[in-house]
């Protein structure tokens, strides 16, 4: 794949019924993910890490339109930069794990339907995003959202470094109400009380 950037895969057949796909390193675009999908309809986990991809927009192909079982995204290591890229997702109906982990990014949003559509990102229970530019304490209130988020891991970004650890995560509990594991540790009821008084 990497001899022939952008260039149409030749695919043998899969499995219809394969569950999980790893496609890491091996310098794949977002358009030639987008075109394993057809052969995969039962894929749950997906795994594109160190890839160099920056971009999920393919007009004739819409990310929206693809995976309706897929649970867990892993786009680690790649050089996403802009949060709307990853907006593209918010559609997918059983996504619950997103790993974002040492990408570029410097900022997220959330924008909420102005009409009855579903809420974007539905059924995302987990985001992983260390090892990303966050700067912006804005990024951690656009966490609280999500409408099913309950897991967070945010480490080595400037905004988890311009305080102590013990106080960064107190307001990031704060900040996200519906929290239950921050960095792989369980919020408890006590540990929320004390972020909430001290926000």
């Amino acid at each position: 794949i990497r001899d022939s950037p952008g260039a149409h895969l030749q695919l043998r057949p899969f499995p219809s019924s394969l569950r999980v796909l790893v496609l890491n390193s091996t310098g794949i675009l977002w358009q030639q993910v987008l075109e394993v999908e057809p052969f995969v309809p039962e894929l749950e986990e997906l795994h594109v890490v160190d890839n160099g991809i920056s971009v999920l927009a393919d007009d004739s192909m819409p990310s929206s339109d693809h995976f309706p079982n897929l649970k867990l995204l892993n786009l680690e290591g790649n050089a996403i930069a802009d949060w709307s890229e990853i907006w593209r997702l918010r559609s997918l109906p059983r996504l619950a794990r997103l790993i974002l982990n040492r990408n570029r990014l410097a900022s997220l949003h959330y924008s909420r339907p102005d009409t009855d559509a579903p809420a974007a990102f539905a059924s995302l229970t987990a985001i992983h995003v260390s090892g990303n530019p966050l700067c912006s304490w804005s990024s951690i209130d656009a966490l609280h959202c999500f409408p099913a988020l309950r897991e967070l891991r945010i480490t080595n970004c400037p905004i988890t470094q311009s305080q102590g650890i013990t106080v960064t995560r107190l307001l990031i509990i704060a900040r996200v109400a519906q929290l239950q594991f921050l960095n792989g540790g369980l919020v408890r009821p006590k540990e929320r009380l004390d972020a909430e008084k001290m926000y």
